[in-house]
């Protein structure tokens, strides 16, 4: 499931984004992007939490739990856009600022010129776009996540990952021979067998 999720042009956009914006100007092996910070996270993220499911056995952390955790890692930053704290922060509040005085940067401004584009939603930040992105993505792999109930099984809306394989909430013994079918440790839900899901992995991953 990380891997198709991985594959996503949600996911694969964050190639093109710089994790520090501008600061290899002065730092300059401060290059990578949001989508190998997003690798890193998912992979610290598995590992932190396979250390405390070794040394806290009575916490009864599965390998469903390790999953969730590992695919919050991975799509924590999906709705980041150029420069997103600066935007979600200084930059809106700027462009209110100058909305308000009819003037950018010593420019008149025509509001009017954008009165028909959708009103920007009070407060936005990039994790409103990282909800909506994460379930354009669940869609396309034919799940859809239940409103009515956050803590329930993800809804099966469509062909694509079979949705009882993620049933992440529930603790069951029989839940969890359906995730990991009795093989032992496999976070990624046998993504390599054909029956894991209906759809088959993409002939070549762009990673």
């Amino acid at each position: 499931l990380s891997k198709r999720l991985m594959s996503t042009p949600q996911m694969q956009r964050l190639k093109q984004l710089k994790q520090l914006g501008v600061s290899d100007i002065l730092y300059t092996c401060t290059t990578h992007n949001r989508f190998q910070h997003s690798l890193g996270v998912m992979a610290l993220a598995e590992q932190l939490l396979r250390g405390i499911k070794e040394r806290q056995p009575r916490l009864g952390i599965t390998e469903k739990d390790v999953a969730c955790v590992k695919l919050a890692g991975l799509l924590h930053d999906v709705g980041h856009g150029p420069y997103s704290h600066v935007y979600d922060g200084l930059f809106r509040k700027q462009l209110r600022m100058a909305e308000a005085r009819g003037e950018w940067l010593g420019q008149k401004i025509d509001t009017s010129s954008y009165e028909d584009f959708p009103k920007a939603m009070e407060g936005w930040a990039h994790e409103d776009a990282s909800l909506m992105m994460i379930d354009d993505m669940l869609k396309e792999l034919g799940l859809e996540i239940d409103e009515s109930s956050l803590d329930a099984p993800l809804k099966q809306i469509g062909d694509g990952v079979d949705a009882r394989r993620f049933g992440i909430w529930d603790r069951s013994s029989e839940c969890d021979s359906i995730v990991n079918d009795d093989s032992g440790d496999d976070s990624d839900f046998d993504e390599d067998d054909e029956d894991a899901d209906a759809a088959p992995l993409p002939a070549e991953l762009v990673l």
